[in-house]
């Protein structure tokens, strides 16, 4: 009986860790009195399959595949951020070139000093795009609307004081000779509105005169062309040169006491050629074969401008605005900047009837519509087979299309 070997122990390990399991006093000497809890767990293993079959499968199962889910889950988490991220990155699509209704974003390039590019960082949510934008550069074509300008600044996070123009006459004020009453009309000074010298730009973010650059700023000039972040504004032809042409009348005829219409196309051109640099009066407006001039000053106007619309349908530009570049719309974006211009304008032909009548307006161009279709034919088929087609179709793709009037058949 002394001889007689003790069994091992067939406790769980957990309880063997509390307790020794050691073989009998006659035990041959090979083996130690006390077995490690190595020996017992492979034992056990061996001869206790029939005790805990299904505790030891499970117990295998969680120590192998658990770790091996938990690593798939975790990549398939970051396969899908990197997608989203590359996604983001990708959206570098055309609006004339989208066939999708023009849900698509705008492309985002960094500026050269000889290719002019659009300048932005764009993400689709939905159908409004929300972009990424610190400054603007209004390539600002005469009578197409200053008031543009409060939607610039209400868009700039660099503005801090929003709902206005810029300072000044160039922010819609009026010179004393213009005036009825003969005094300057500032209806924004910066004393009015508490704002600082570099306020007026937005730190040099948005061109506003006078301090900043340029107000009337061709695309023929280098200083312009390069800037980042261009927007324009269009208007119909007949409108824009006669606003133009009536106000430039006032003016110079108030301080100089003459006018001459040439030095006034050379110094502020038609809306093609002012924001693109092309023209060709020579086009006729019923020829549909020389269109080279027009679809050369289109790709540019796509391709290098952030942004435009078009002063004739004003509600809708605000519209497509937010639609494409984000922000929200203010009560003051629809508001006209300019209504000060009516007290001079009451007193326009009482102005004209103290001059000479080789001076009067009548005089210097008898019909608008017809000096507008034979000295500018090409500007009139850009409007209306470049610029209204492509402004349409973003209206409609924005939801702005109720803005617009309807279509003639």
């Amino acid at each position: 009986k002394g001889a007689q070997t003790v069994p091992p122990c067939r406790k769980r390990v957990k309880e063997n860790k509390k307790k020794d399991c050691t073989s009998g006093a006659g035990h041959s000497g090979h083996n130690k009195s006390t077995m490690t809890i190595r020996t017992i767990r492979r034992e056990n293993q061996s001869e206790s399959t029939d005790i805990l079959p299904l505790a030891l499968w499970l117990n295998r199962f969680r120590r192998l595949f658990l770790p091996i889910t938990l690593i798939t889950l975790l990549a398939a988490i970051a396969n899908a951020r990197l997608f989203k991220f590359n996604e983001f990155l990708a959206i570098k699509t055309k609006p004339n070139n989208s066939s999708s209704g023009g849900n698509e974003t705008t492309s985002v390039m960094t500026t050269a000093t000889d290719v002019p590019t659009k300048v932005a960082t764009a993400a689709k949510i939905s159908n409004k795009t929300e972009m990424k934008i610190d400054s603007f550069f209004y390539v600002h074509i005469p009578k197409t609307g200053t008031s543009l300008y409060t939607v610039l600044r209400n868009r700039l996070e660099s503005c801090r004081v929003k709902d206005f123009t810029c300072v000044g006459v160039w922010g819609g004020g009026l010179w004393g000779s213009m005036s009825k009453d003969g005094k300057d009309h500032y209806p924004y000074s910066k004393k009015s509105l508490g704002i600082g010298g570099m306020e007026v730009t937005c730190g040099n973010t948005l061109n506003c005169p006078p301090s900043g650059p340029s107000f009337h700023c061709q695309y023929s000039r280098p200083e312009c062309r390069e800037q980042r972040n261009k927007v324009t504004m269009f208007r119909h032809p007949q409108k824009w040169f006669r606003s133009l042409f009536e106000w430039l009348w006032v003016y110079e005829m108030t301080l100089k006491g003459s006018f001459d219409i040439e030095e006034m196309l050379q110094n502020f051109p038609p809306p093609m050629k002012f924001t693109t640099g092309k023209s060709d009066s020579s086009i006729k407006t019923n020829e549909t074969t020389n269109m080279t001039i027009l679809d050369e000053a289109f790709e540019i106007l796509q391709s290098e401008y952030l942004w435009w619309g078009v002063t004739d349908y004003w509600h809708a530009s605000v519209c497509i605005f937010h639609c494409e570049l984000g922000g929200e719309a203010r009560p003051s974006e629809t508001k006209n900047s300019r209504t000060s211009t009516s007290s001079w304008m009451k007193n326009f032909t009482e102005f004209e009837a103290t001059l000479p009548r080789e001076k009067h307006l009548s005089a210097l161009v008898p019909n608008y519509t017809a000096h507008v279709e034979e000295h500018f034919p090409d500007e009139i088929m850009f409007y209306h087979q470049k610029i209204m087609p492509e402004f349409r179709r973003r209206a409609l793709a924005c939801g702005c299309g109720n803005l617009l009037p309807p279509r003639q058949r």
